[in-house]
């Protein structure tokens, strides 16, 4: 599918979401962190720009999630999956009341994020880590041989209102696409990533 030009590409550093930065790929700024212990709880958290943490949550049951220094409200309660007609698309809610509807989590369906006003438009969506034949022209530096596209969120304007929610809810939902896809695809959770600047390369 062919989507209007973002008004941000979050590129996903590391191929292991849950340790990984997240990067403005036009001027290669962190905008997050996620960080994830290797403890028996599994804590993840997400860290913003400044270095606050703006959501953690555990994997095991039963599962919650912590807004910012809010308290752990159970996790179901804010993502809520649907039940009919169709299974897979989840809903959340912002700040103002406003909903929001992920939909594809089926395996090889595209990943989009819709506002409850817009439901041919996504807001936000998902592209995959892809390999390309050769570096595209234009860029820095032209290595031979096949180049792998980092994996990234394409956010649109309206998106940037609620780029923390988009981040935190897809990082949630991500974990059931790739246990869905392949049950070792999560990798391991055994690093952290250095919080710096970097510009980015694709």
């Amino acid at each position: 599918m062919e989507y209007p030009s973002p008004s941000l590409n979050l590129i996903i550093e590391s191929e292991n979401p849950y340790n990984t930065n997240m990067y403005d790929e036009q001027d290669g700024r962190i905008l997050y962190q996620v960080m994830t212990e290797s403890t028996p709880d599994a804590v993840t958290q997400v860290r913003n720009i400044d270095g606050e943490t703006i959501a953690s949550w555990q994997w095991r049951e039963p599962r919650a999630i912590t807004f910012a220094s809010g308290y752990p409200v159970p996790l179901g309660s804010w993502l809520k999956k649907s039940i009919m007609p169709f299974k897979d698309s989840v809903t959340f809610q912002d700040q103002v009341g406003r909903h929001f509807k992920w939909k594809g989590l089926g395996t090889g369906l595209p990943l989009e994020l819709f506002s409850e006003d817009d439901k041919k438009n996504p807001v936000a969506c998902f592209v995959r880590s892809h390999v390309l034949p050769s570096m595209p022209s234009g860029t820095w530096t032209s290595p031979s041989g096949p180049y792998r596209v980092k994996a990234r969120l394409s956010v649109d304007q309206r998106g940037r209102e609620i780029l923390d929610l988009i981040v935190i809810s897809f990082l949630l939902l991500d974990k059931h696409r790739r246990t869905t896809e392949s049950p070792t695809a999560i990798g391991s959770t055994n690093h952290s990533p250095n919080l710096r600047s970097r510009h980015a390369t694709v």
